[in-house]
């Protein structure tokens, strides 16, 4: 896909700025796109969205840990990015980073990065990061936390807590987001918060780069 001549310099010197933000997923990917006409104005939401892939009746494994129907995933998920960027042209995207050791809530146990499972969150993950820096956009990862102590001021705050702040500072979230299904809406939410702070992340960088 062609890029425009200045892309690499666009989110530094334009004052209508667009960004996506994304929390990424191999079977759900919250995506949302934000628009800001000048530094200092709120912005507007213009999308949300869940990129979404789906497992085959079928598997046939073309690797230790990775199916050939995991490939197919990987390829739509790229498609539904390039999508987003043929048809609004961020200059940035804010990610939910990646965290390689967690608990799994139902299992009680700790997962790390050599499981197969982990192995395709990466990729995901870092297919975002890949997939924006290609095309020249300027990129910052996140973690859930900055979010919510962006929005809240602590930790301890709820999904819909977060939510009802953000929509009081993005116009139009409130509406894009009645647009998702339900149980979806969490993911385009943090991705919401995520394009939110890569905005300010972008007015931090032009003021010490004084542009």
């Amino acid at each position: 896909m062609t890029q425009p001549e200045d892309s690499k310099k666009r989110w530094a010197t334009q004052e209508r700025l667009v960004v996506a933000g994304a929390d990424p997923g191999f079977a759900s990917s919250g995506v949302v796109i934000l628009e800001r006409l000048s530094p200092g104005t709120s912005p507007m939401a213009k999308l949300a969205q869940v990129i979404r892939t789906e497992k085959s009746k079928k598997k046939v494994r073309g690797s230790l840990r990775v199916a050939d129907d995991d490939l197919r995933r990987y390829r739509e998920i790229w498609a539904g990015a390039d999508q987003l960027y043929a048809e609004h042209q961020p200059h940035a995207l804010g990610v939910e980073v990646f965290q390689p050791g967690f608990r799994n809530k139902k299992t009680g146990k700790d997962n790390r990065g050599g499981t197969a499972g982990a192995v395709k969150s990466m990729a995901v993950y870092g297919g975002f990061i890949f997939w924006a820096l290609s095309r020249g956009m300027f990129v910052a990862p996140f973690l859930p936390a900055d979010v919510k102590r962006r929005f809240c001021g602590n930790l301890s705050a709820s999904k819909q807590d977060v939510i009802s702040e953000m929509c009081q500072v993005v116009a139009g979230l409130e509406e894009v987001l009645a647009g998702v299904v339900k149980s979806q809406r969490e993911h385009v939410a943090d991705a919401a918060g995520h394009a939110f702070l890569v905005l300010e992340e972008i007015d931090r960088t032009r003021e010490m780069l004084g542009l």
